[in-house]
């Protein structure tokens, strides 16, 4: 229980939710890409000038997101983080209860399943540097460092649902044997976003990009609101 316990009062400190201003930031960020092309090309109407424009218009909206992007790449390695102890504390927890209720309330199948998600987990849940992300807001290289913030936030967080929820379905057919009424409040899983085609999108159409930071902010401001709930049932449950 111990584990559990400490990996839920980190919440505060690695759970973020994004809210207020931040989740208008992207918005604001396209609109002023915009204005600043159509103003480049009203005072440039050559396709010399088009080029630039567009130029322009990619780096001063990939300038004013970078900080997002520092702070959504952060959330997700310091969630992940986290989440990995409270892993260990179930695991533990149902291998110390299946001990104490003796040979007729094994679970080893359910936590074999629960330690080899952990596993895929910490193999494929890498921290991502957070350090370059900010580096969005540089002429040209910018480029490459707004895409790779955002692949390092895109995919992670479908894949990183998807494994809580299989850890879901093993401790609740667990509990079930031991006896434990673990009550898991229902969740909708995060959808997948294919990040081939959003990298398209946002380039062909560039708001498409404002479209983009929202599925990122919301999609993981619902895992962690979900998880929360989880989390608090099972700590009223099985102390």
């Amino acid at each position: 229980m111990v584990h559990i316990a400490e990996s839920i009062k980190q919440r505060d400190a690695t759970d973020e939710i994004v809210k207020g201003w931040w989740t208008y930031l992207p918005f604001g960020a396209v609109a002023a890409g915009l204005v600043a092309a159509v103003l480049f090309y009203l005072f440039m109407p050559t396709m010399s000038g088009l080029i630039l424009a567009l130029f322009f218009m990619f780096t001063l909206g990939f300038a004013l997101v970078a900080i997002l992007n520092y702070k959504l790449v952060r959330r997700l390695n310091e969630h992940r983080r986290r989440e990995a102890s409270l892993r260990t504390g179930l695991i533990e927890y149902l291998r110390a209860m299946s001990l104490e209720r003796g040979p007729e309330a094994q679970v080893a199948t359910e936590i074999s399943a629960m330690e080899s998600i952990d596993l895929e987990c910490l193999a494929n849940e890498r921290p991502v540097s957070v350090m370059a992300t900010p580096m969005a807001a540089l002429p040209l290289i910018g480029f490459a460092f707004e895409y790779y913030s955002l692949h390092a936030a895109t995919g992670p967080a479908y894949m990183h649902d998807k494994l809580w929820q299989l850890l879901l379905q093993q401790l609740r057919s667990a509990g079930g044997k031991l006896g434990i009424d673990i009550i898991i409040p229902a969740s909708k899983p995060l959808p997948k976003r294919p990040f081939p085609l959003y990298l398209l999108l946002s380039l062909l159409f560039f708001p498409f990009l404002a479209c983009w930071y929202h599925f990122l902010i919301m999609d993981m401001n619902g895992h962690l609101k979900a998880q929360w709930g989880v989390e608090d049932k099972l700590l009223s449950g099985l102390i």
